[in-house]
């Protein structure tokens, strides 16, 4: 486990030891667990590691309720609450309310992640964990085609639905905001703090949990049904997805997670305004 102190030979402040510099002289930590696997990730105390999870986990939630509490209590309709309007209102305000609390969490720790786009390296890096991404993705999606028709999950036929109404807002909430949200919570909050328990957890529980997070848990009243089908077929999209977002951020930090993720959301959203304007 890595949840010990380093002392700056500098100056002797104390800081995390796989922290990669002293945060008062700015010093190089030299101690074996920084080179111990932790080089190239964003490390921030375990602390903010558990917060910056739990808020983009149960944050999301919460302020999407409070979203739908002030909808109800000021529209004059009562039905409105089930609009697709609402529905993309509900979706900008809960992401940017979470985005601006990790921004205030994280604000101290700003030039790590500042630092973490500096290099070229990092957009190849992180392009090519997009490409493996696609190919692993559309190899299992045709594999299934085989056997099974499937029309998506629900979380994905509320973005399509979503994004054919607001092009724009998705671009921002689905394309950008929402990986940078994502990254920040499973990667610089849930992967980095297991990854200082043990390697191996830290990959398989945020495969999980990320994974978890698509799913339609409503799907499962009732029984087996077309809806909860759709559902399991997809989850391992998600499992592919969040192994991949992890290995990259373990690899290659969070610059590379990050545009691998915004590649992957982006270009998704993209593609189907193209097929809604070629009316596919």
């Amino acid at each position: 486990m890595h949840f010990s102190k380093s002392y700056c030979p500098n100056c002797g402040t104390e800081y995390d030891e796989v922290g990669d510099e002293c945060p008062n002289c700015h010093a190089e930590n030299t101690s074996a667990a920084r080179f111990d696997g932790f080089n190239k990730m964003i490390m921030v105390t375990p602390a903010k590691e558990v917060i910056a999870f739990l808020i983009g986990l149960v944050g999301l939630e919460i302020f999407a309720l409070i979203t739908e509490v002030i909808i109800m209590g000021v529209a004059s309709d009562s039905d409105f609450l089930y609009t697709n309007q609402a529905s993309m209102t509900i979706n900008i305000a809960a992401y940017a309310l979470v985005m601006v609390c990790l921004f205030a969490l994280l604000f101290k720790d700003r030039k790590s992640f500042s630092k973490a786009f500096t290099k070229g390296e990092t957009y190849l890096y992180g392009f090519l964990a997009f490409i493996v991404l696609i190919l692993v993705t559309g190899l299992y999606s045709m594999i299934i085609s085989l056997f099974y028709t499937t029309s998506g999950n629900n979380n994905q036929s509320s973005i399509n639905t979503l994004t054919e109404l607001y092009p724009f807002a998705s671009l921002l909430v689905f394309g950008l905001i929402g990986p940078l949200v994502e990254e920040t919570t499973y990667r610089v909050g849930l992967f980095s703090f297991l990854r200082r328990i043990n390697k191996w957890a830290a990959y398989l529980l945020t495969m999980v949990i990320f994974a978890l997070i698509h799913f339609d848990f409503s799907t499962l009243i009732g029984g087996w049904n077309e809806e909860l089908a759709n559902e399991l077929i997809n989850l391992p999209s998600y499992l592919i997805a969040a192994v991949i977002f992890s290995f990259i951020y373990d690899r290659r930090g969070f610059g590379a997670s990050f545009f691998a993720h915004f590649l992957n959301n982006m270009i998704a959203v993209i593609m189907i305004l193209v097929e809604v304007r070629m009316g596919v």
